[in-house]
């Protein structure tokens, strides 16, 4: 089988440059993030015939270590990732194959919102972080519904907690946590709310 290389145009070449595929679907659309010369991050989407769009999420900084990280996409094109504005400060979005963009804050989130995961039907799942720097997992609707949740033994200090990584078409959710002595463990989560 023949392998294809390509790279994001403006990706950088450097060290911790280049362009990063995080996602595809079963069309063969493939959607990801890279890096420029100036350690700035940006979406692209990758349609079947080999061409690239690339965007930013509304309020993206753009300075080093700032910009948009794509890190799922679903059967319709739909992506969702997360973007540092200029104050380094996380934000989750959604974006539509058409171009269209929603960003979005968790309830409780005062130190950010990660979104790594988007289902069939639209439902986002990651983690947020609250103003004691402890994550707890949450779930977005379509319609910008949110569940929030915390695994029973998830620790509550600073970057401990419940992380959300992906999520499937019956809505159930798996990830991790980490323990009060910073020990990782799995979980998963029905879409009843069953851990």
């Amino acid at each position: 089988p023949a392998v294809i290389s390509f790279d994001a145009p403006g990706a950088g070449a450097g060290a911790q440059q280049g362009t990063m595929p995080s996602a595809i679907n079963d069309a063969g659309t493939i959607a990801g993030s890279y890096f420029d010369p100036r350690g700035v991050n940006h979406g692209f989407i990758r349609n079947v015939d080999g061409s690239i769009v690339s965007f930013e999420a509304p309020s993206s900084g753009i300075r080093p270590g700032q910009g948009t990280s794509v890190y799922s996409m679903n059967s319709a094109g739909v992506c969702t990732g997360f973007y540092a504005d200029s104050k380094f400060a996380f934000h989750g979005f959604v974006r539509a194959p058409g171009g269209g963009i929603t960003t979005f804050d968790a309830p409780g989130a005062s130190q950010g919102t990660i979104a790594y995961s988007i289902n069939g039907a639209g439902t986002v799942v990651g983690y947020y972080t609250d103003r004691n720097a402890a994550r707890h997992g949450f779930s977005r609707t379509i319609d910008g519904t949110y569940v929030t949740f915390d695994v029973p033994g998830a620790g509550t200090g600073v970057a401990q907690g419940t992380l959300p990584e992906a999520n499937n078409a019956a809505g159930t959710i798996a990830g991790y946590y980490y323990d009060a002595n910073g020990a990782y463990h799995g979980f998963v989560r029905t879409a009843d709310g069953v851990i």
